[in-house]
């Protein structure tokens, strides 16, 4: 268990970083930075104040809830992989969460559940079973495959001759925005 109300980065250089124990559970990390070329998470995270900064592919082992209730961001840098179900939930109305690569790319993730006041977006591929999300606008840059449900606000998507496939339900409120798409599947 990894608890304190303090700063935590972790620096593995090429080598694997594991959490096998959950991190802030009774005190919240201030913040929170692991590089690494490999990150699993294995337990739940809690940040209190700061910034969570994964710089490394991330694999999800188990289902997990990673929560930052400051008014920074929650980055993933690297590739984002594991058939598990993951929330994000970013408390503040600042606070945003931003994946720099691919999010299922390898290996599909279950579901992926993005809680934030702010935008979200995807430079890189798109794979899971479930995307839902409480965010205003959802931006996809690159190839999307949601097989099954999708509840979304805004959605764009926006990228030379990229596939937007929603295979299931569906609840879109408000603008579902297509340019420069080659195909597009809803359902």
């Amino acid at each position: 268990v990894v608890e304190g109300e303090r700063h935590l980065e972790v620096d593995a250089g090429s080598s694997t970083v594991a959490f096998m124990e959950t991190v802030g559970h009774e005190q919240k990390l201030k913040s929170l930075i692991v590089q690494g070329s490999q990150i699993i998470i294995d337990q739940n995270i809690t940040v209190g104040d700061g910034f969570v900064t994964f710089k490394g592919d991330v694999e999800i082992n188990q289902s997990i809830l990673l929560s930052n209730e400051g008014a920074a961001a929650i980055t993933f840098l690297g590739h984002l992989n594991g058939q598990n179900d993951l929330e994000v939930f970013n408390k503040n109305e600042r606070g945003s969460i931003v994946f720099a690569k691919s999010v299922g790319g390898n290996v599909a993730l279950q579901s992926l559940n993005l809680k934030t006041k702010n935008a979200i977006e995807f430079p890189s591929q798109v794979d899971v079973s479930h995307l839902i999300t409480t965010s205003p606008t959802l931006t996809f840059a690159d190839e999307v495959v949601v097989r099954h449900q999708v509840i979304a606000h805004n959605v764009i998507a926006k990228g030379k001759y990229r596939s937007v496939r929603f295979l299931g339900d569906g609840q879109f409120s408000g603008i579902a925005a297509f340019d420069r798409i080659s195909s597009l599947v809803l359902g």
